[in-house]
C-alpha cells in the first residue's frame, strides 16, 4: 500500500551534519585563537567531529571530549564550548543532495510530509530554516519540545496526529538503524533505511526498503 504520509528524520536525511565541520572549525578556530595553542583548522576539524560522535554523544561528554583533546594554552569551561556549539553549529549546516528536489516532487504529488527529529527545538528549527526545507514540511515534531526521544513511539505519533494519518499509512525515512528505522518500524509505520554512516546492527531485521540516495526514494512510490 502507498503511504498518504512521508515523514523525516532530520540531521543524517534532510541535512549533512558531515559538510558544516569544515567552516565550524573555521568558527571555533576563530573564536578561540587566543587560548589555543598550535593546531591547523584541518587538523581542529578531525579533532571536532571524533569528539561529535556523529551526532550521538551526549553534549556534556562531546564538552569534556574537546577539553581533552585539544591544544588548550588557556582552559575554557565546558559550557562555553557547548553554548558556542549550539549557537554556531546549526547555521552551518546544509540541505542533502537532493532534499529540496524529493520534497518538492512529494509534495506536487499530494504526500502529507513531516519531520520527527531528536535535539533542541531552538537547534533543529534553525537548521531546518537555513537548509530552506522549513516550508515543506506540515508537522514538525522535535523532541526538545515534546520530552519524547526517538526511539520510542511516541514521538513518531505525535507526529501522526499533526498529519492526522493512520501510521500504516505513512512512511519514515532516516539514517539510524535503531532511532530511525527500528522505533518507526515499533510505531507501526514503514520503515526507509537511508544508508549512511551508521552499520546495521546484529539482532535486528533490516528493512525492506533501503536507499541509498533520497532520490531513489521516487522510485519505491506509485503514482499519485
Amino acid at each position: 500500500m502507498d503511504p498518504t504520509a512521508i515523514i523525516f528524520d532530520l540531521d543524517g536525511t534532510l541535512v549533512d551534519r558531515g559538510a558544516a565541520f569544515r567552516p565550524y572549525a573555521e568558527k571555533f578556530h576563530a573564536a578561540f585563537r587566543g587560548r589555543l595553542g598550535e593546531i591547523e583548522v584541518g587538523a581542529l576539524r578531525d579533532r571536532l567531529v571524533e569528539a561529535d560522535g556523529k551526532g550521538y554523544r551526549p553534549k556534556p561528554e562531546l564538552a569534556v571530549r574537546l577539553l581533552e583533546a585539544l591544544p588548550w594554552r588557556s582552559l575554557p569551561t565546558a559550557d562555553e564550548l557547548e553554548s558556542f556549539r549550539r549557537a554556531e553549529f546549526p547555521k552551518l549546516v546544509a540541505a542533502r543532495d537532493g532534499a529540496a528536489e524529493l520534497l518538492a516532487w512529494l509534495s506536487e504529488r499530494g504526500y502529507r510530509l513531516g519531520v520527527v527529529t531528536n535535539g533542541s527545538v531552538r537547534s533543529q528549527t534553525t537548521k531546518l530554516h537555513v537548509a530552506r526545507l522549513i516550508g515543506y514540511f506540515e508537522a514538525v515534531v522535535i523532541s526538545g519540545g515534546i520530552g519524547i526521544k526517538k526511539p520510542e513511539a511516541g514521538a513518531f505519533h505525535a507526529c501522526l496526529g499533526e498529519l492526522g494519518v493512520a501510521a500504516e499509512r505513512a512512511w519514515y525515512v532516516g539514517d539510524h538503524p535503531i532511532n530511525d528505522v527500528v522505533g518507526s518500524r515499533d510505531a507501526g509505520m514503514t520503515p526507509v533505511w537511508l544508508k549512511g554512516d551508521h552499520d546495521w546492527p546484529d539482532g535486528h531485521a533490516r528493512p525492506e526498503l533501503i536507499i541509498e540516495h533520497l532520490a531513489e526514494l521516487r522510485s519505491h512510490l506509485g503514482p499519485m
